[in-house]
């Protein structure tokens, strides 16, 4: 049975949280949390061009590896699938902050 962090790691890993400040994946450190945003979003474009190629060729005609397709496939969505969690429990935070009252 495939664990989650198994399974995080093979669709782009998860940055670990070593202090307040600073994120680090891959030894690189970084405190611009919009730049990792970003980096991100470019790794989903990516997985999104790459499954949307492999499946155009696929009904193309050309000889491919179906489960290699189904793969890349499958990376993109659960990829999507975590982006749009990330932007709703981002967009619920926002909601709760506005409702506070001071």
């Amino acid at each position: 049975m495939t664990s989650m962090n198994q399974i995080v790691s093979e669709v782009g890993g998860r940055p670990s949280m070593t202090d307040d400040k600073t994120w680090q994946k891959d030894g690189s450190s970084s405190s611009d949390f919009p730049a990792l945003i970003e980096k991100g979003l470019e790794r989903l474009n990516s997985q999104m061009s790459q499954a949307d190629r492999l499946a155009a060729s696929l009904a193309a005609g050309k000889e491919l590896d179906i489960p290699q397709v189904m793969i890349a496939i499958s990376k993109a969505d659960i990829s999507f699938r975590m982006f749009v969690q990330m932007r709703n429990k981002a967009l619920s935070a926002y909601e709760e902050i506005m409702r506070l009252q001071f």
